[in-house]
């Protein structure tokens, strides 16, 4: 993820460059809301066989750890449609 609300994602043999934003404020339930649309694509199956098309955007949401580094992806705002982990590492650049 870039500061310039750019993304690059693999997932199998799947590469996609997205646009993506995120919402600056949680929502009452303490969720980001993050929409991501597919601005580029190499078309190949991504780990699941699956293929993305270029303009698909997905709306998922973000609730945030309290320690800032790590955040959880769901499908809504709802603990239970929690589906990812994501955790903040160093890009050794």
């Amino acid at each position: 993820m870039r500061n310039d609300g750019r993304k690059l994602s693999r997932s199998g043999e799947e590469r996609n460059e997205s646009e993506f934003e995120i919402s600056l404020v949680p929502s009452m339930r303490g969720f980001y809301k993050w929409t991501d649309k597919i601005t580029n694509g190499n078309g190949r199956p991504d780990c699941g066989g699956s293929t993305t098309e270029i303009g698909h955007v997905a709306v998922n949401y973000i609730r945030l750890h309290p320690s800032g580094q790590r955040y959880l992806l769901c499908k809504a705002e709802d603990m239970n449609s929690c589906f990812a982990e994501f955790r903040r590492t160093s890009s050794g650049a």
